[in-house]
């Protein structure tokens, strides 16, 4: 049996148990925002694991501190640096490991993107462009330091609508 002997009664079959026509999708229309994120480079990392009574009970409640203590706008070449620092240390004493490691993200600009909304957007947005390689860094240090995997849990880096604003919204 081939493939499309396989597909046509497979159709056949879905064709007389399913007479409904599927739901139509309208596909989405994206555009281009006037800053893109372009890479994400480690430039420091500080992994380490301490001696403890219990090695098998290591701590993964966290906590996290983020900060951007760097952003740069390159004008000649219409591209950003932002130095995201990220700490992560176990919840409660004795403490069993510590993770410290600044990541640069560098992103481009359109030449009639102004520097100060790019300045705006890469204080308010990096993070969250930035996350995805934060979480999956942290991933891989947690394995390499031979304690339980810690996964960064989603944030929400923006306040959520308030029913005043929403209200107001639809009224406009």
């Amino acid at each position: 049996m081939s493939f499309d002997d396989f597909s046509e009664e497979g159709s056949e079959e879905k064709s007389t148990s399913h007479k409904e026509n599927p739901p139509v999708i309208q596909p989405a229309s994206l555009q281009n925002f006037p800053v893109q994120f372009l890479n994400v480079v480690p430039v420091e990392i500080i992994a380490r694991r301490f001696p403890t009574s219990n090695p098998d009970s290591v701590n993964t409640n966290v906590n996290v501190q983020i900060n951007i203590s760097g952003l740069h706008i390159i004008p000649e070449n219409l591209q950003a640096q932002v130095i995201t620092d990220v700490k992560i240390e176990p919840e409660g004493d004795p403490a069993s490991y510590e993770m410290f490691f600044r990541v640069l993200g560098i992103f481009s600009y359109e030449a009639g993107y102004s520097q100060e909304k790019v300045h705006q957007f890469l204080q308010q947005g990096c993070i969250s462009v930035m996350l995805p390689f934060m979480r999956e860094l942290v991933f891989s240090i947690s394995s390499r330091l031979q304690i339980p995997p810690i996964m960064l849990s989603l944030i929400q880096l923006t306040p959520p609508p308030t029913a005043d604003n929403s209200e107001n919204d639809t009224l406009h």
